[in-house]
């Protein structure tokens, strides 16, 4: 069930062996980019647009999920189109703090791993605008609007009421 796919993929990312990259903030933009452009894991990437659009998210706690969507896009390249979904339902109530466990914040030097110094994740805002903008420009091709968004909003992967909302 849902439990067991989350447990599979937290085992797959944890036996993972993560690029390494200097700064582990170009390693979550890199990670970050290669998620929004695989279309292996759409099916968790328009769940989590489904659900940020939907619970209005911003700020860290959009950011966190999003960056932990990111690395843990490799466990999730086989899964099924609901397994995807199960893992991004799963990403939308696990606690910030809990998220940031499945970052790579363990590989900063030392001299940066001090208490209290957070790891920042990239924000996701300006790829959401982009995608939010590519709604808007595939509906002005419609003269009716909920003609549009009735024949897009499967293509861009989410529900009508979500693409209408990113179209507005």
């Amino acid at each position: 069930g849902e439990e067991e796919t989350q447990r599979s993929v937290v085992e797959d990312f944890e036996t993972q062996d993560m690029e390494s990259a200097e700064d582990p903030v170009d390693q979550l933009m890199t990670l970050q980019n290669r998620f929004w452009q695989d279309w292996t894991v759409k099916p968790l990437r328009c769940a989590l647009l489904e659900g940020t659009m939907r619970e209005r998210l911003s700020g860290e706690r959009l950011d966190m999920i999003w960056a932990v969507a990111s690395t843990l896009m490799e466990s999730c390249r086989g899964l099924g189109r609901a397994e995807q979904q199960e893992i991004a339902r799963w990403l939308m109530r696990t606690s910030t703090e809990e998220l940031r466990a499945f970052l790579p914040e363990s590989e900063l030097p030392a001299e940066l791993a001090q208490p209290g110094r957070m790891l920042v994740v990239p924000s996701v805002s300006t790829k959401i605008q982009k995608w939010q903008l590519a709604c808007r420009l595939a509906l002005r091709r419609f003269r009716v609007a909920s003609a549009g968004v009735r024949i897009l909003a499967p293509s861009f992967g989410v529900s009508p009421d979500v693409f209408r909302a990113a179209s507005a």
